[in-house]
């Protein structure tokens, strides 16, 4: 019987696991695969400031990009939209996080600051 329970937490701990693993997993590939077109698109006073980025969803003509601030002072959500001649327009942008405090939010799966 003691199997049993011992296989099962076994098994729902690597379910968890993998249920955990598998976002960071997909954003490095999109990050990869795409990160290059975001680096790009910003400007160049805010790439000056950017420590790290992530790209979180990428679709045919929207995408969502999640930037770190140089030094770790804080962490933005921005989202674009591909124009007519097929650039990336930063269509929104969200402080997600601040070391000051203004800005105390998550994004799933969380990015350490």
């Amino acid at each position: 019987m003691k199997r049993h329970w011992l296989k099962l937490v076994v098994l729902a701990s690597c379910f968890a696991l993998t249920l955990w693993v598998f976002p960071f997993l997909r954003y490095e590939i999109l990050t990869h695969h795409y990160g290059k077109e975001f680096e790009e698109a910003l400007q160049p006073s805010a790439a000056e400031r950017v420590d790290g980025m992530r790209v979180i969803r990428y679709q045919k003509k929207e995408a969502a990009v999640y930037y770190v601030e140089e030094g770790r002072d804080a962490a933005y959500l921005c989202t674009y939209e591909k124009g007519a001649a097929g650039a990336w327009n930063l269509a929104d942008w969200e402080c997600v996080w601040s070391r000051d405090g203004k800005r105390d939010g998550i994004v799933w799966p969380y990015f350490w600051q």
